[in-house]
């Protein structure tokens, strides 16, 4: 359970985030959790939770080892569902466009779905096999390297199965959940590893793709997706089909479909179409917060640079999001809103906005690279409270640094960290010392320019450590892989920048 400095720099909308999550023990060899490869890989296997094969069923992350498959380049996924609040059952379709990367006899889709019915690759029927984590799909004939080609999979989603990660106890049916369900409606929470619980994909932040989704729903219920709303079709048996469509690509840890009695509400900010979800009848009650929206995207913009997706906004939901937010891109995901402050909400979706630049349009190639994301989005964060008077610096970046002080032996150094179950937050402090210890030692103006050209030169990618160090010695004309290996791979807390008495716990 978090400890109460965990609650602190996991801020209160992740208070719940990672209870109860386990992992195999670090005592024990990394082969020995994750199984071992067959010996043939183009022959289909079962694969069973924590079990992947090598090779083209996996893309051998190290704290994710299951998730992810090479061979292949992700371009577009067309999501069909047809949502009845009577069923917890969904029938689904997608399809998705790929690039073969290598010639394939064989090929994996991550996937968790309740069933799968049919796959078929350029429309015709093929044959696989559906276990565990894994889609695997053998092909009578093999696709060429370089060759553009399709995978049509039909399945079935069942919302009253919330499948936990691999990673997870067996035994603890709490920590996140894929499926957020009331009583007529539905969001989704995918990250680090669960949407391949929603329908099969490339399931890791290295493959972005394009996300078209199409949702069937009795006619008064509204539908919120990624992207921007192209299309709505009034059907003859009282319902609706919504279609949502990104410009961009996105990761699909941050996919976000939703349905319910909910309302849009549009503003915009600096040529910025705000479009956000909030459930009907609440506009006056949430009114304080859309408000915050604007201002949030002409404060990020100012700070790094333009908005690089074609729409922001926020999604609300009638109910609890399991304690949490989420940077579910072009649109991020709260619970009630309306239960915290404005000043402390305030500070939580400024973290949340900052996500659209890093994590969403800038994603980690891996997920020992996530300091990228968490640590700029509670980097911004703080800045934005200090600026705002929410808190001083002693209560920001300060406790920020102690904590990590404190935590990294535990935790380990922020790419290198010992359970996977801190992915999503033991990387946020670590992250935040690094980035106030560069603009310490760099200047605030020449900082500015290392963030914003990293977003330029990475927009709709995703990045690596080894990207983000690199932009930053060009830019100041420096070697700094000495500096950034001392904060993100050291086992110990370097001393931070012109505040030695930060570095003495006894001082605080």
């Amino acid at each position: 359970m978090p400890t109460d400095s965990e609650i602190w720099i996991r801020p209160s909308w992740m208070r719940k985030a990672l209870s109860g999550v386990a992992v195999c023990a670090t005592t024990v060899a990394l082969s020995a959790c994750v199984g071992t490869p067959p010996a043939d890989e183009k022959t289909p296997q079962v694969v069973l939770p924590g079990a992947a094969p090598a090779g083209a069923t996996s893309l051998n992350d190290r704290l994710f080892p299951y998730v992810g498959n090479t061979g292949y380049d992700a371009v577009n996924y067309e999501l069909f569902y047809e949502y009845d609040p009577d069923t917890p059952v969904m029938r689904g379709r997608v399809v998705m466009a790929a690039t073969a990367l290598e010639e394939l006899s064989t090929f994996s889709l991550d996937s968790a779905v309740a069933s799968v019915a049919k796959v078929l690759v350029n429309g015709n029927a093929a044959e696989y096999r559906s276990g565990g984590e894994k889609l695997v799909v053998a092909l009578g004939d093999s696709v060429p390297a370089g060759t553009a080609f399709t995978v049509e999979t039909h399945f079935t989603a069942d919302r009253s199965k919330t499948p936990l990660s691999p990673l997870a106890s067996p035994h603890d049916a709490e920590g996140l959940q894929p499926w957020v369900t009331w009583d007529n409606g539905f969001a989704l929470f995918g990250q680090p590893d669960r949407s391949h619980v929603f329908f099969p994909m490339n399931d890791h932040p290295s493959d972005k793709a394009t996300v078209t989704t199409h949702v069937t729903t009795p006619d008064t219920l509204a539908v919120a997706a990624n992207g921007t709303e192209i299309k709505r079709t009034k059907n003859q048996d009282g319902t609706a089909t919504t279609t949502f469509t990104t410009r961009d690509p996105i990761a699909t840890e941050v996919l976000q479909v939703a349905v319910g009695d909910l309302v849009r509400v549009q503003d915009e900010a600096d040529g910025v179409p705000l479009v956000s979800y909030i459930p009907a009848g609440s506009e006056k009650k949430f009114r304080d917060y859309l408000d915050l929206v604007p201002k949030h995207v002409k404060w990020m913009t100012e700070q790094v640079g333009p908005y690089y997706y074609e729409r922001y906004g926020i999604l609300v939901l009638p109910r609890d999001y399991q304690g949490v937010a989420l940077e579910t891109a072009t649109m991020s995901t709260y619970g009630d809103l309306a239960g915290s402050s404005v000043a402390d909400t305030d500070d939580v979706m400024l973290h949340e906005t900052a996500h659209q630049w890093f994590g969403d349009t800038v994603s980690p190639a891996t997920w020992d690279d996530m300091w990228l994301s968490e640590g700029h989005a509670s980097f911004y964060g703080m800045l934005y409270q200090l600026e705002q008077g929410h808190a001083d610096l002693d209560n920001t970046f300060r406790r920020a640094y102690e904590y990590d002080l404190e935590n990294r032996a535990i935790t380990g150094p922020p790419t290198q960290l010992r359970e996977a179950r801190d992915v999503l937050g033991s990387t946020n402090a670590p992250g935040v010392a690094l980035l106030y210890a560069l603009r310490a030692q760099v200047g605030t103006e020449t900082f500015q320019e290392i963030e914003r050209t990293f977003l330029k030169n990475y927009a709709h990618k995703s990045a690596t450590t080894a990207d983000y160090v690199d932009t930053a010695s060009r830019v100041t004309g420096q070697d700094l892989n000495h500096f950034f290996a001392s904060w993100l791979a050291s086992e110990t807390t370097p001393e931070m920048p012109g505040r030695p008495d930060w570095s003495t716990p006894d001082n605080r």
